[in-house]
């Protein structure tokens, strides 16, 4: 609940003073009150309960995508695939996650060699504060009690652990190099994040709350004091435990971690990981291999890659459906497609071909509609995952690289979806590639590894109550504000 900010009481005045301003008030015509605004700001306080009321707002599911280059994010409302706002934030928005209460899209600045991820009130659209993180921050998930955060520091190589409410750097642990994506998975015995090094060709196993005595219940994260608590290990080896201010420098680039405190394992997967995903409930998870066009199976009860899935192209992000059937794979090169993958053979069963250079994918909660950022077009392609057609294209912010599924999100009761910024599938940049034809299966053209260029970081998780990964949506009943 928000604290609010009442004025102090005024000091007493001399009785004589005070029985003259009251007859001149009474005589004086009656003032008009001044009018009500719409959105009124509150102290920083704790989010509030989700379903409380908020005066002035109202709730609705929204795809948010993360603009680098506009400097901005984008809220589109997910029923209407038109736009509601956009918030210029000052910096290249990497990654962004909003908090269960929808109230707060906490949002990782892209800026290089930057450390901070920005907290923005979507109902005032306002700044409410900087968290100090690693260097080079590239991906956030926030769990879903919204009590934690996680979040990939690509250049200090390292986890940082911040507490939603007071919104603080609790801890640091050292992961494997370049960590550009992560995902959770929550059980009885606590919270287990998969982070992506993508300089290791790895994923490391970490257990954020087990150190040093710190526990958590499922769902649950450990006070901060308990986390603060933890023994600092040497800086710089990986599963360290360390102050939030006390980054490591980058280690060499291919560099596989040796588990430490706080690493439960490391899992050798393809070339150049970019992005991570699962099923419900977590069991088996899927990492894009962008250097190596496949996706890596990670069984979680063993922590052990269980086999790879020949996809083909320059892989830049993934998505599971709800129903966890098929997996949804975005691809830029050597065309910009999504290649769906039937889990029940492990094969692409079709490809769509969406705007320029596709960077990113999620799912509306019931899984019928996938949105795909597409970066060099600065739109936001809505596919219709049962036809596997483009039925939309919206126009966002400049260079879009991440985006993320909202059940609920608090905006204002004034905001109004934007005439036009929705456009017919076929109003596309000149030269890209035709929409919502989909190519015949397996067609999907495979890249040699050679092919590849440098890759590119994205891909920013969301959070579900047991899972939380890229495009996977909360289950929610109609929002409400």
């Amino acid at each position: 609940m928000g604290i609010r900010i009442r004025p102090a009481p005024g000091r007493l005045v001399a009785a004589g003073i005070l029985g003259l301003a009251l007859i001149s008030a009474a005589c004086a015509p009656a003032a008009q009150a001044p009018p009500t605004a719409t959105v009124r700001a509150t102290a920083v306080g704790p989010s509030p309960v989700p379903g409380t009321p908020v005066p002035g707002a109202r709730a609705v599911a929204a795809v948010l995508t993360a603009n680098a280059s506009g400097h901005s994010i984008t809220l589109i409302d997910a029923t209407t695939h038109t736009v509601l706002e956009t918030i210029d934030v000052g910096f290249p928005a990497r990654a962004v996650a909003v908090t269960p209460d929808g109230r707060y899209a906490f949002i990782v600045n892209g800026a290089s060699g930057g450390n901070l991820v920005a907290v923005y009130d979507l109902l005032t659209k306002s700044h409410v504060s900087d968290i100090t993180v690693g260097t080079d921050p590239a991906a956030i998930a926030i769990s879903s009690d919204g009590k934690s955060a996680f979040v990939a520091n690509s250049g200090s190589n390292n986890l940082s652990l911040l507490d939603v409410p007071t919104r603080t750097n609790v801890g640091t642990i050292m992961v494997g190099a370049r960590p550009v994506a992560l995902t959770t998975v929550t059980a009885p015995s606590g919270v287990t994040v998969y982070v992506v090094d993508q300089g290791a060709n790895e994923v490391s196993v970490v257990r954020p709350f087990g150190m040093a005595g710190a526990t958590a219940t499922a769902g649950v994260a450990a006070s901060p004091t308990a986390m603060a608590a933890a023994s600092p290990t040497t800086v710089g080896t990986p599963g360290a435990v360390t102050s939030p201010g006390a980054m490591a420098s980058p280690t060499a680039p291919g560099a596989a971690g040796t588990p430490g405190p706080g690493i439960a394992a490391t899992i050798r997967v393809g070339a150049n990981p970019i992005a991570i995903t699962g099923v419900p409930g977590g069991t088996r998870l899927y990492v894009a291999n962008q250097g190596s066009g496949d996706i890596s199976i990670i069984d979680t009860a063993t922590n052990r890659e269980s086999g790879r899935i020949p996809v083909g192209g320059r892989l830049t992000g993934l998505a599971i459906t709800p129903d966890g059937s098929r997996l949804f794979v975005t691809a830029d090169q050597p065309t910009s497609h999504v290649a769906i993958v039937d889990l029940s053979t492990n094969k692409v069963s079709r490809t769509i071909p969406v705007g320029a250079a596709p960077s990113d994918i999620t799912f509306s909660a019931d899984g019928r509609l996938a949105f795909v950022s597409d970066r060099v077009q600065n739109t936001l392609s809505v596919i219709d995952t049962a036809s596997g057609s483009v039925v939309s294209t919206v126009q966002v912010g400049n260079g879009p690289v991440s985006t993320t599924f909202a059940s609920r999100a608090v905006v204002p009761s004034s905001a109004v979806a934007t005439p036009g910024a929705a456009m017919s599938p076929t109003a596309v940049t000149p030269g890209a590639a035709p929409m919502g034809t989909p190519t015949a299966p397996g067609a999907s053209p495979a890249a040699s590894p050679t092919a590849m260029t440098s890759p590119t970081v994205m891909a920013s998780p969301t959070t579900t109550p047991a899972y939380s990964t890229p495009g996977a949506a909360m289950p929610t009943a109609t929002p409400t504000p």
